[in-house]
């Protein structure tokens, strides 16, 4: 992702309705030996708001380097899919396309890069949506191909949103809310959008999906364009010297710790903001996610071969080749954790409290243990998952969003808890 990472979103790649004409022509093409060949058709869906958070689309294809901007006005529909581009002539092959979401003054909003497999003719629909704000993609446990978040998901450039892993809702009533009462959330081809409705805020205000309803910036009545030069909207005259910023743009900036603070730029020229929120996209790999102003994360280390653990060995003394392992746990120094652990192979199975401790000043927490000879009757033989509770020192409690798996098996014992795949589906008698 760009540097402007924490202010914008995701793009995903999909076949939308809105080229549907379009598609339905291209596939007359299958000959590859018209005229037409080489054609490349680029819309831009997004829920960011047209003509206030958006002033103009840019857009920029390899190889060839075809350059596109259009302009956006607030009689764009977004949501639906505008066109920004026509390209003809473009070699069948890779093809990596660059969009860029640009605010009414020209600041980069977003940039990011998608690649397709072109043949003789595309339609393709980037999608851009405003809940990958903050998402560091590879997150962790990721492919390391996974450098494009979509609906709060990383997946490869390649990845085409329908196909896509994970796919976010059904319908709109599976997509949460941003607690802002003007924003609509919206399921579109398996993703989120939030939808800002204005008719739901004053007749002087628009809707912003972080911050609810705000002043309504200057019209800007740009006309869109598919020309190679044009440039981005005119954004209208400078601000006086006593402005804070630029009417109709926005951005994200830093606050707290691991937090982060919308804002948007009205038509008195003054910085309206947002909450200060918990921002994942500022901590690190080792401790990824964002609660109470802190980073935090755990890591199960392990010796080879833990996930799927033969108890027929003694593991005792350390250390052994399989079966010992430690945990660390990142955090907040004096905050409690509690590992949980749940018995996945046998149904309806509750989290039961394991191991459990204090992050020490340094933080981290640690804990480690080797397992022992096992006899067939042993209730830990099955299929398991662990996950991490915290404390945090002002008393407020919350899971780490990873859970781990693990397996054991004995492979003295009968056929149903003597291999790994067995051990899957294995519940012991009570």
């Amino acid at each position: 992702m760009s540097a402007s990472r924490a202010r914008v979103a995701s793009v995903g790649l999909r076949r939308g309705r809105a080229s549907a004409a379009i598609v339905a022509a291209l596939a007359a093409l299958a000959g590859c030996d018209g005229p037409s060949c080489g054609l490349v058709v680029v819309d831009v869906r997004s829920d960011f708001a047209p003509g206030v958070e958006v002033g103009s689309i840019g857009l920029s294809v390899t190889p060839g380097g075809a350059v596109r901007e259009r302009a956006v006005t607030g009689t764009d529909d977004l949501l639906r899919g505008v066109r920004v581009a026509e390209l003809e002539g473009v070699e069948a092959g890779t093809v990596r396309v660059t969009a860029t979401l640009r605010a009414r003054g020209g600041a980069a909003l977003l940039s990011r890069t998608a690649q397709v497999e072109h043949g003789c003719a595309s339609a393709i629909v980037v999608s851009i949506t405003r809940s990958c704000a903050g998402v560091r993609c590879p997150g962790a446990g990721d492919p390391a191909d996974a450098t494009e978040c979509v609906d709060r998901r990383c997946v490869p450039p390649r990845c085409d949103d329908p196909t896509c892993p994970g796919s976010a809702c059904v319908f709109d009533a599976d997509c949460p809310s941003t607690g802002a009462e003007c924003v609509a959330p919206r399921c579109v081809a398996g993703s989120c959008y939030d939808v800002p409705r204005d008719e739901r805020c004053a007749a002087d205000e628009v809707c912003r999906a972080e911050l609810g309803c705000v002043p309504r910036p200057p019209d800007d009545a740009g006309a869109p364009s598919l020309d190679a030069g044009s440039g981005p909207p005119d954004a209208g005259p400078p601000p006086d010297a006593g402005c804070e910023c630029t009417p109709g743009t926005s951005d994200v900036v830093p606050c707290g710790t691991c937090q982060s603070r919308a804002r948007s730029c009205g038509s008195t020229c003054r910085w309206s903001e947002g909450a200060c929120l918990d921002d994942d996209g500022r901590c690190s790999r080792e401790a990824p996610t964002c609660v109470n102003d802190h980073c935090w994360g755990w890591a199960l280390r392990t010796a080879a071969g833990v996930e799927c653990v033969d108890m027929a060995r003694d593991y005792d003394p350390e250390p052994a080749t399989l079966g010992w392992f430690h945990q660390t746990i990142f955090g907040r120094p004096g905050a409690s954790w509690r590992k949980q652990n749940r018995q996945v192979s046998c149904p309806g199975a509750a989290w039961t409290d394991a191991e459990g401790g204090t992050i020490a000043a340094s933080g981290e927490g640690d804990w480690s243990f080797s397992y022992g000879f096992s006899d067939c009757a042993n209730t830990i033989l099955g299929s398991w998952e662990s996950r991490m509770q915290i404390v945090d020192v002002d008393g407020t409690t919350f899971l780490l969003p990873d859970a781990v798996p693990g397996r054991f098996h004995n492979s003295t014992c009968s056929a149903d808890r003597a291999s790994c795949a067995a051990v899957s589906s294995f519940c012991p008698t009570p």
